[in-house]
């Protein structure tokens, strides 16, 4: 990982904080290139984002998430959007251009953000699963991530279990009726 991280600083990868909005639509265009690059390798889980729910996170309270960016002339070519709450830091979402893997630029992101969290002051710094993915998986114990297990907890009481069932039924039945 540190030869990596050196490689990228060599070929002048920097690494910066998103401040900006437009930094976060860049980063949504590179998400989309991500997701046709793992539909191609059949690596999608299924699951996107449109730039909307992006805005919805840039619009939270930046102490809470950050989107780190790898930068290479001054174009973003990959980046990683962490929350923080309390001594966790984590990491939820990654993408990067393929034309620049060469850069190492997820080394060099994730290098900063690791960092960051520490000099803050947070206890953990959470990878997140890797969605089953051996690359992601492998990339993540270059970095000296440990796997650890914890159990999934879904605290939902009876009427929000309620609410949910009726929302999917009522979502179900507006598809089936634009359909008819």
């Amino acid at each position: 990982h540190h030869r990596k991280v050196k490689t990228a600083q060599k070929k002048g990868v920097t690494v910066t904080a998103a401040e900006e909005f437009r930094l976060w639509e860049r980063y949504h265009r590179i998400y989309c290139e991500s997701i046709n690059r793992w539909k191609k390798k059949k690596n999608h889980t299924g699951v996107s984002y449109d730039i909307n729910f992006f805005k919805e996170i840039y619009q939270v309270d930046s102490k809470y998430r950050k989107l780190w960016l790898a930068i290479v002339d001054n174009e973003p070519v990959a980046g990683i959007i962490c929350f923080y709450w309390n001594r966790h830091a984590v990491v939820w979402l990654g993408a990067g251009l393929e034309s620049f893997f060469d850069y190492h630029p997820n080394d060099l992101v994730y290098h900063n953000a690791i960092k960051d969290a520490a000099e803050k002051g947070f206890h953990w710094f959470d990878c997140n699963p890797s969605a089953g993915l051996d690359g992601v998986y492998n990339f993540k114990r270059s970095l000296g991530a440990e796997v650890l297990q914890t159990n999934y907890i879904n605290r939902k009481s009876t009427l929000r279990g309620l609410a949910e069932r009726l929302r999917v039924t009522l979502q179900n039945a507006r598809k089936d009726s634009t359909h008819a």
